[in-house]
């Protein structure tokens, strides 16, 4: 379909997501900038003709903002679209969005969004089922600590404020425990690298009430305020620590009709309580005691190469954030869908992973994709934020979808040259 419309794609890191949403613009029609978090003072390092930004450093966006406007001499809410594709990204995206104009997230919500003291707080305002919790500082003196320590009601779950992928999260059942994983969370939003993507942030740590019970995703579209459901995956490993990787998702969800409403309306509630009323969704649900338990609704949509697991959502996306351009589209997919997202294990220099072959044999599996390299070193939960790669399965059924993930990666085998020390 023909059309004058424009895309502005702001991510952290190029790779498989930026560039499948490039060709899905490409297909539409759209034309599509790309701005990243680079240097400036770079010349076009990667040849993809990217505009750079600091996400963390205030004022970046203007010369972004003048080089778009270079760009496209018509610039409206009807034909321009601005698309976060991870959460640092998130922030830049929504200020981009204020500056040309157009429709997007407000940065007031994404601050509330991509900071889990912020939501708790919106959620406790709203009314709305959060955790018990409280914000430390990091650097509490030992006594304080240990005074804290011997007060908390266990279990209880500590949490740096805006990293993702469950990096430093980490659980507790007793005060000797959770004095362990506190300094371990501390030591690791001490690390230069996690400081300089949020130096503020880095600052406390939360610590709330751990909640027992399964998890799932929500993947929606919010406009105007009124969410979409486009999937909703379980998560069928137990989340219960001490660390919390995720490991399997598959869509549809098995849970009754009548539990995937109430999950539908608490993050609609949740939306409503944080003020993020446009673009893409990606919410974490904890189901706990009957209840729908919100523990982020991300302004952005699922993450890497977990997208393939809904064919065509990089061109709904699009056209849903274009609604006065492109006509009303659906995803399109039978049966059902999952992706085994490959787990670290204990970490170290990778060597291999042999069994990919045989893994790519099993019944259902559609792919097996080796995205650690050899000789990468590689951190496990609770300090890592990689995965060694991913399994995608496709069948008639979830469980079909489930029993071909588990059979698939117990067909593999990972073999370190060199093994991280276990931390206890």
């Amino acid at each position: 379909m023909e059309s004058k419309a424009q895309l502005v794609l702001v991510t952290n890191k190029l790779g498989y997501q930026a560039q499948a949403f490039r060709e899905a613009a490409a297909s539409l029609g759209v034309d599509c900038a790309l701005v990243s978090d680079r240097c400036s003072h770079l010349d076009d390092p990667w040849g993809d003709q990217a505009l750079a930004v600091r996400f963390e450093e205030a004022g970046s966006q203007a010369p972004v903002l003048e080089a778009l406007r270079r760009r496209w001499s018509d610039i409206r809410a009807e034909n321009t679209a601005v698309l976060a594709l991870d959460d640092r990204a998130a922030l830049t995206a929504a200020e981009l969005a204020r500056g040309l104009g157009v429709r997007g997230a407000t940065p007031e919500a994404v601050q509330v969004c991509t900071r889990k003291n912020l939501m708790r707080m919106a959620h406790l305002a709203a009314r709305l089922p959060a955790p018990a919790h409280r914000l430390l500082p990091l650097q509490i003196s030992a006594a304080e600590l240990a005074r804290t320590a011997a007060g908390l009601h266990y279990p209880v779950v500590s949490k740096p404020l805006h990293l993702s992928g469950s990096r430093g999260v980490i659980r507790s059942n007793n005060p000797a425990e959770f004095i362990t994983a506190f300094q371990r969370t501390r030591e690791l939003l001490l690390e230069p690298a996690i400081r300089s993507t949020g130096a503020s942030a880095a600052e406390t740590i939360l610590v709330e009430d751990f909640l027992p019970g399964p998890e799932f995703v929500l993947e929606g579209f919010v406009r105007e305020g009124r969410l979409e459901t486009l999937a909703l995956y379980d998560k069928p490993d137990p989340l219960d620590g001490p660390f919390f990787e995720e490991t399997i998702y598959v869509t549809p969800s098995r849970l009754p009709q009548r539990d995937q409403k109430l999950i539908e309306q608490a993050v609609r509630a949740s939306l409503g309580a944080s003020g993020l009323a446009h673009g893409p969704v990606h919410a974490e649900v904890r189901w706990s005691g009957g209840r729908a338990y919100v523990l982020e609704t991300a302004p952005r949509p699922i993450g890497g190469l977990c997208a393939r697991t809904l064919p065509g959502l990089e061109r709904l996306l699009i056209q849903r954030l274009l609604p006065e351009v492109f006509a009303p589209a659906q995803l399109h997919f039978s049966g059902a869908r999952g992706v085994f997202m490959l787990p670290i294990g204990s970490g170290g220099l990778l060597q291999k992973v042999s069994g990919v072959e045989r893994a790519r044999e099993v019944p259902g599996v559609e792919e097996v994709l080796i995205t650690a390299k050899p000789k990468q070193m590689l951190r496990p939960l609770p300090e890592g934020g990689t995965y060694l790669g991913f399994i995608f399965a496709h069948a008639e059924t979830p469980a079909e979808v489930e029993q071909a993930l588990r059979t698939a990666q117990a067909k593999l085998k990972i073999s370190y040259a060199m093994a991280l020390p276990v931390i206890a």
